[in-house]
């Protein structure tokens, strides 16, 4: 019913067809008061692509860090790398190796 509801109401179809981000437009304008069973639907529906996206990005980093010439990888380093592949940081190596204390010969 709530399908039918969204599909007749002209106003909210076009802001459907002249928005970009179909997750804002549901956010925005799917109220739960109205459509409560089409939101809850449309969140399953892009939550499984998100969880789908980072899967298949975990596997591809996994497949590039043990490549042939990474082989010789234990578990715990392969480990440490996926992990530090998959976080959203950003790493500033020059910055880093600014802050580490240089080696005195004697």
């Amino acid at each position: 019913m709530e399908l039918i509801d969204l599909q007749c109401n002209n106003e909210l179809k076009h802001i459907f067809e002249t928005t970009a981000s179909k997750i804002n437009f549901y956010n925005t304008y799917i109220t739960e008061e109205k459509f409560c069973n089409l939101r809850k639907l449309a969140q399953k529906v892009v939550s499984a692509f998100g969880s789908t996206y980072t899967c298949e990005s975990f596997f591809s980093k996994m497949k590039f860090t043990k490549s042939k010439s990474r082989s010789n990888l234990t578990d715990e380093n392969l480990e440490n790398q996926l992990r530090c592949a998959n976080t959203g940081f950003e790493i500033d190596l020059t910055k880093l190796s600014e802050q580490v204390e240089k080696q005195v010969s004697h």
